[in-house]
């Protein structure tokens, strides 16, 4: 599966004026023609997700950049 990352301060992946935020950006992920907000700061992290478990689980809203792996 074909899918783009970006990174942006501003309120969606195709807004590129404008009012923005400070601090560090959001991952964005477009699937299929479709954004999706990772609710992310950091690249490795959604790349590392859609790597091991593809995109079902960004596209569902249900993944958690912070959840533990393989127990404690």
């Amino acid at each position: 599966m074909d899918y783009k990352i970006i990174l942006t301060n501003y309120p969606h992946p195709t807004i590129t004026t404008g009012m923005h935020t400070n601090g560090p950006g959001r991952v964005w992920v477009e699937i299929d023609g479709q954004w999706y907000n990772t609710g992310s700061s950091k690249m490795h992290k959604v790349r590392l997700e859609l790597e091991e478990n593809g995109p079902a689980r960004i596209i569902a809203g249900t993944w958690n950049e912070y959840e533990k792996k393989g127990g404690a």
